[in-house]
């Protein structure tokens, strides 16, 4: 049992995860074998050095692994799902048995943290990957031939055990949050995906730092455009997650191709639109006749008419709206650390702000928190209601690409306010009042003037002023001049 000692200290397995729900069992058997009698032309099966085979109920499909262990179909006792002492080797078997569940078991607890739930095929290449590590660190794998398709396995190998290790560690030691877990569960789903069909053209197709070259990127970026369709802005920031990993491997020396650092596709794309809400549009929602009849609907309705109108007089994130506790308030202001950035911020308060969190002063929440926060979902649902019901209904235009195809949408604007929206619209209102950047940066924790440029131009007061100077220009009145080719 010495193994399982080391595996533990190297944090490999994780024996809490025994009970785990997501697995519901796990059993051993034999696989059979047949072969064939020469004479009599006939099969039978054989009883001798059968392979065990792993059979995991886990969500609602079953999987059977191979365990590379094999005994006599005689030394297993499947009621007790151990092999017995009558095999020489019984206690070496029944140790990589609880050393296989144990794997499988720490697969899906890596799963769990990132906060995936992961396919069929996901879960065997990751518990293959992960056999394999093992075994190599007791010196158990078989020895490798000294071949150039070896050593291409090798490569291969090496690629997929360090983007293992980068999500595994980068989760732990920067704090990866959900969104993030997400975005590379989505690459390393992707990048099996392209490896499955570049399979398909050359069965030997092995994935290794060394593929992506110019050539090897292009054909990767085309093909998660052509089978996920992805907005070329969401195509870029894929790419600059796949550049993360990339140059953490050059830090750690297992990667010594940059030309990744060199590439720079053309991706055409459109300039995000900055939506807000003015403060006319404000006063529709605060003017909004909501009946206090306390109905459920009506309440939650009320509740989060204040948590967006606090969020668009403060700035503050929906993050940091939760977990805003009445111990971080003070006569004049705010004390945040902020859930995304960690930035510990000092906002200053309002006439507005302050009377939201009075009107709540003396509201018990759990946890001692200051605002009856519900989920960013119901939130974002509720938000989408009270603009919709106050007419916020103005047509927005909307223009994206796909690749190299335009888009063009036309959308009401209640269709394009979330609680993010909160935050752009106190940026855009201190902007308009003329408060500086750096005050403003101060509350925000924005950390340059670039993140602020495009709040700028919408509220640039000096090209407003500028354009009024072409009314000087000595044109005929547009206005009444008659049309009609009779005329002319």
């Amino acid at each position: 049992m010495a193994v399982f000692n080391i595996l533990d200290s190297f944090g490999m397995l994780d024996r809490k995860y025994e009970t785990m729900k997501e697995v519901k069992s796990i059993s051993f058997r034999l696989k059979s074998r047949t072969k064939v009698d020469g004479l009599a032309g006939m099969s039978y099966m054989t009883e001798k050095h059968l392979l065990i085979v792993m059979r995991v109920c886990v969500n609602n499909y079953k999987i059977d692994l191979s365990t590379g262990l094999h005994v006599d179909l005689a030394d297993l006792d499947e009621d007790n799902q151990l092999v017995k002492p009558s095999c020489n080797a019984c206690e070496e078997v029944n140790d990589g048995m609880e050393m296989m569940k144990l794997i499988f078991k720490d697969c899906v607890r890596l799963f769990n943290k990132e906060g995936v739930e992961p396919e069929k095929s996901e879960l065997v290449g990751e518990f293959r990957r992960m056999t394999q590590r093992i075994c190599c660190l007791f010196g158990l794998a078989k020895a490798k031939v000294d071949t150039e398709e070896g050593r291409l396995k090798e490569r291969s190998e090496l690629f997929w055990n360090a983007l293992d290790k980068f999500r595994r560690e980068s989760n732990v030691f920067q704090g990866w949050g959900k969104a993030t877990r997400a975005k590379f569960h989505a690459l390393k789903t992707h990048l099996d995906a392209f490896v499955e069909k570049k399979k398909g053209e050359n069965k030997k197709f092995l994935l290794t730092f060394d593929f992506f070259t110019k050539e090897g990127l292009n054909e990767y970026c085309e093909f998660v455009q052509d089978n996920y369709k992805y907005r070329t802005i969401t195509m870029k920031k894929h790419l600059e997650f796949l550049r993360w990993f990339m140059r953490w491997a050059v830090r750690m020396g297992y990667n010594h191709n940059i030309a990744f650092e060199c590439y720079r596709p053309i991706l055409r794309i459109a300039d995000r639109r900055v939506i807000f809400l003015a403060v006319e549009e404000l006063n529709m929602i605060i003017d909004l006749q909501i009946p206090d009849d306390d109905s459920e609907e009506n309440t939650a309705l009320l509740h989060d008419r204040d948590i967006f109108l606090f969020m668009c007089l403060t700035g503050l994130r929906y993050s940091d709206v939760a977990n805003l506790r009445r111990c971080d308030l003070s006569y004049d202001g705010m004390y945040v650390t902020t859930v995304k950035t960690t930035d510990n911020l000092i906002i200053n308060l309002n006439k507005y702000s302050a009377a939201i969190l009075e009107k709540y002063a003396h509201e018990n929440f759990i946890d001692g928190k200051a605002l009856p926060v519900t989920s960013n979902q119901k939130l974002n649902e509720h938000i989408h209601k009270l603009c919709r019901m106050a007419g916020i209904n103005q047509s927005v235009h909307i223009v994206y690409y796909k690749g190299k195809e335009r888009h063009d949408e036309i959308k009401e604007k209640w269709e394009l306010v979330s609680s993010q929206i909160g935050r752009k619209t106190f940026v855009c209102l201190a902007l308009s009042l003329g408060i500086d950047r750096d005050t403003i940066m101060k509350w925000t924790g924005h950390h340059d003037y670039k993140s602020m440029d495009p709040y700028v131009d919408i509220v640039d007061n000096h090209k407003q002023k500028a354009m009024k100077l072409f009314d000087k220009l000595p044109l005929v009145d547009i206005e009444k001049n008659d049309d009609n080719p009779d005329k002319k």
